[in-house]
């Protein structure tokens, strides 16, 4: 068995680490498991364990210490090192100081830590082996995720995986790099989900592509791909690829993505610039039309230029009730700034006009409390999809202080999105086309509705549909399929089940009991 000692002073990731793989029947044993620095030096002098996990900060001794002191003893000692974005000022000396390997805390998972571990047991002397014994999905996680690690730190990719192994590989290597639309409508947990990842695997099942995937904090997803292209037209076959695969995880999941696609390498020392160019291209997505691009020399020009606000003008169109010159006024701001392709600049704006709503409003209602009203949160910012929805989202806070009078109402967006609703909820409506009929983007009437009804869409249609039934119920003539068409169940036993879920008791119970109250 090879032996492994944990240090790390979170409870819940020792008792994570312990759980989270069998150990004993994939040949290693834990000896120990210590909360600081100091424990972890006497437990592994008791036990002289061959591989290390731990985190870099711990109270007494931190990581690098403890790494420092082990290796003295033990020269062959392996280590893996726990790290978050934030802790690469200190993964650079742990190189230097002969760590071994790094996990990002939140892309720890069962597979990539048993991955790292074999890889580690077989460089343990007499059990000398290397990346080649890997299966080939494994090696492509692998290097991909070393190549995030190289990306967000000053780790070179070299002293991370030795790009002389690896002949698996087919010839050419491409990366596609996702963002998801954020929707309060998601129910997924993207970052925990195991079924994403094997699903998008499936989406590849041809013999020229292999395919690697990592989630990076919870709305990106990046995918490595390894090609042997068909044809001498290498950006077509990317794009058709990265189609598929948008296409795919729209359909089974239901995610709006934007995806960047890199251009092409051929060698493993590659693939920190593909994750790059692939990154880069995605984040031009924010400002086009186009949800799919693929990276070329243009997208790294951005420029820099500071478009500045009037107060005086916005709070003169305020007192004449004047939106539509108001909003000519927002694009022109907004529009001034598109060319730049510089995201910052426009959360820069996006926070002058939001921050100027704050102080009309309060003006204007004499309430205090107004930083914590959901509109005002600069947080939106990145909830939004992109260019136009940041608009659409300033022009409806200055709509809502326009249209209050005294007591707080629905804005026009939500208002007209509820009558949507309330004349077609017996057909299957989706966001989408009450987003379309609004006039606004699917991401923004997805927030908006959330703010200020407090429930998501979806909800809000179920609990409507809930109240047409029981004015239907109330009415005894009708049968409980009858009453399920009539307000867009399709599934009458769903429909059943919501309903009990909704009310507490069943359809015919509930049918019983308030149709004799009303005819007694």
């Amino acid at each position: 068995m090879i032996k492994v000692l944990v240090a790390d002073d979170e409870l819940l990731v020792r008792i994570g680490l312990r759980t989270t793989i069998d150990w004993e029947k994939n040949g290693f044993t834990i000896v120990g498991e210590a909360k600081n620095g100091k424990e972890a030096v006497e437990l592994f002098e008791k036990f002289d364990a061959d591989i290390l996990i731990t985190d870099i900060r711990m109270p007494v001794l931190d990581g690098l210490e403890v790494i420092k002191r082990l290796k003295e003893q033990k020269k062959d000692l392996k280590s893996i090192i726990l790290t978050h974005y934030d802790d690469f000022s200190y993964a650079q000396k742990a190189i230097k100081l002969g760590a071994s390997e790094f996990i990002l805390k939140n892309n720890l998972s069962s597979d990539n830590l048993l991955l790292i571990l074999k890889k580690l047991s077989e460089e343990i002397p007499d059990n000398m082996n290397n990346i080649k014994s890997l299966a080939e999905t494994d090696q492509l996680n692998y290097v991909l995720e070393k190549a995030i690690i190289a990306n967000i730190s000053k780790i070179s990719f070299e002293d991370l995986v030795n790009v002389h192994e690896g002949h698996l590989f087919l010839p050419y290597f491409f990366v596609a790099y996702g963002k998801i639309c954020c929707n309060d409508e998601l129910e997924l947990d993207v970052s925990n989900s195991e079924f994403l990842k094997n699903l998008s695997n499936v989406f590849v099942s041809k013999d020229n592509v292999k395919q690697a995937m990592m989630i990076i904090e919870e709305d990106h997803l990046v995918y490595l791909y390894n090609i042997d292209f068909k044809t001498e037209n290498h950006k077509k076959e990317q794009i058709e690829i990265t189609n598929i695969l948008k296409r795919n995880i729209k359909q089974f999941f239901d995610l709006d993505m934007f995806f960047g696609v890199s251009t092409v390498g051929d060698m493993l020392p590659d693939i920190p610039r593909l994750v790059k160019e692939g990154k880069k291209a995605c984040e031009r997505c924010f400002f086009s039309e186009d949800k799919l691009i693929h990276y070329d020399q243009s997208i790294e020009k951005i420029t820099d230029e500071n478009i500045k606000i009037k107060p005086d003008h916005i709070r003169r169109y305020l007192d004449r009730a004047d939106m539509k010159g108001l909003f000519a006024y927002i694009d022109e701001r907004f529009d001034k700034i598109y060319g730049t392709y510089n995201k910052m600049s426009v959360r820069k704006l996006f926070i002058d006009f939001i921050s100027l709503a704050q102080i009309i409003y309060q003006e204007k209602f004499n309430e205090e409390e107004v930083i914590n009203d959901a509109k005002f949160r600069y947080i939106y910012f990145d909830k939004l999809a992109d260019f136009n929805a940041i608009k659409e989202y300033v022009k409806g806070v200055y709509h809502f202080i326009s249209m209050r009078h005294g007591d707080k109402t629905y804005s026009y967006y939500i208002y007209k999105s509820i009558q949507f609703i309330k004349e077609n909820y017996e057909r299957n409506i989706t966001l989408e086309e009450v987003a379309e009929n609004s006039q606004i983007s699917k991401s923004y009437l997805s927030l908006l509705f959330k703010q200020e009804t407090g429930i998501n869409f979806s909800t809000f249609l179920t609990n409507y549909r809930i109240e047409k039934c029981k004015e239907y119920m109330k009415e005894s003539h009708y049968k409980i399929y009858e009453i399920a068409e009539r307000v867009g169940f399709d599934n009458p036993y769903y429909f059943s089940k919501v309903f009990k879920e909704k009310v507490g008791i069943s359809c015919k119970e509930y049918q019983k009991k308030y149709y004799k109250e009303i005819r007694s």
